[in-house]
């Protein structure tokens, strides 16, 4: 196991991401509030790896993880895995279409550490997150970047609830969110390997940046 621990914004006391071997990309930072600053760095320092990004919009504002495949030699993927059942996943999944790609990817959180009340809540079930939120894809492998929207705002009432709940109490929880491709038999994508996995300690996720702010970041982006 590798821990990396990240000390980087004023409001969050401590961020840890979490490695655990064999996981097909790496997180190189958690959370981005400064969406542009942060991913103008991040192409400074890794503009040669493909980039995964997580973008969760929650009840409050919205909070981004980004993840890199370290060990590709081609575009996103890996020439020495491309017989392993995770690669031949993961390349289903980049080339696939919205369709096939919500049907596919899951969500896996847990709450490590945190009253049992918010543990009873978010429990630790795999879900099929397409099939829970609204989720939106932007970016290609010709980009260098796949972009993956979660907008929990849009989902069942309960996911709202917990979001909320779950942020009330950010001081005494420690979440891990984990990504999976789900793995078919038919296909030869099974045993599943975990995709990307990080972890929130006591992070106040209020302070992320607002839909308001958020909008304004998008429409100067299309204007660069």
């Amino acid at each position: 196991m590798r821990m990396l621990v990240w000390r980087v914004f004023p409001f969050c006391k401590s961020i840890v991401d979490v490695v655990v071997d064999p996981v097909l990309l790496f997180n190189v930072a958690t959370p981005d509030i400064h969406a542009n600053m942060l991913s103008r760095r991040l192409y400074i320092t890794h503009h040669y790896h493909f980039r995964l990004v997580f973008n969760f919009i929650v009840p409050w504002g919205n909070f981004q993880t980004y993840l890199i495949r370290p060990d590709a030699d081609n575009g996103p993927f890996s020439t020495h895995h491309a017989d392993r059942p995770s690669e031949k996943a993961w390349k289903s999944f980049l080339e696939g279409d919205t369709e096939y790609r919500n049907t596919v990817l899951k969500f896996i959180p847990r709450i490590i550490a945190g009253p049992w009340m918010v543990k009873k809540m978010v429990g630790s079930t795999p879900a099929i997150i397409g099939q829970k939120l609204p989720v939106s894809y932007s970016g290609s492998i010709e980009e260098n970047y796949l972009e993956v929207s979660l907008d929990v705002t849009q989902g069942p009432a309960l996911g709202n609830t917990i979001a909320n709940t779950v942020a009330g109490k950010a001081d005494v929880v420690t979440v891990d969110l984990g990504f999976v491709l789900e793995g078919q038999d038919a296909d030869g994508t099974l045993p599943e390997q975990m995709l990307g996995l990080v972890r929130l300690h006591h992070f106040n996720m209020k302070e992320a940046i607002t839909h308001a702010k958020w909008k304004e970041e998008l429409r100067l982006r299309s204007q660069s």
